[in-house]
């Protein structure tokens, strides 16, 4: 019978109705600590999931800023590779400004191959293959 709702209820009424004073104190105390219980852990629950929240918007955006971070220092590989060719680019040009001076220097004979390889600095070795 007691696993029958209506039936527990009316027998809690019942046993409600003999306690006394004290009695009746102890039950609503216990029960209003119950409710006091209910009430500050929905509370924290509800700090619990507001915390819970905010610190996965903050790994959001720590997460988007690495994000960031990495496309930019791809971007800072990517330009230092274009000014390390752009710089091979402006050595190689030199050197072959250099070879076409000494060519035209030597084809006109008019300087030793010591005294065009002290002006365009390039060497000896490199004046003589021309």
């Amino acid at each position: 019978m007691l696993e029958n709702a209506e039936v527990s209820e009316a027998l809690e009424i019942v046993e409600r109705a003999a306690f006394n004073d004290t009695e009746m104190r102890m039950y609503d105390k216990f029960w209003d600590s119950i409710s006091s219980y209910r009430t500050l852990m929905y509370a924290l629950k509800k700090e619990m999931q507001q915390k819970t929240m905010q610190a996965e918007k903050m790994v959001s955006q720590a997460e988007e800023k690495v994000s960031q971070a990495e496309k930019q220092v791809i971007q800072a590989e990517q330009k230092a590779e274009q000014a390390e060719q752009k710089a091979k680019q402006a050595e190689q040009k030199m050197k072959q400004e250099k070879i076409n001076t000494a060519y035209r220097l030597k084809a006109k004979n008019v300087m030793t191959t010591a005294e065009i390889a002290e002006i365009t600095g390039l060497t000896l070795e490199e004046i003589n293959a021309l």
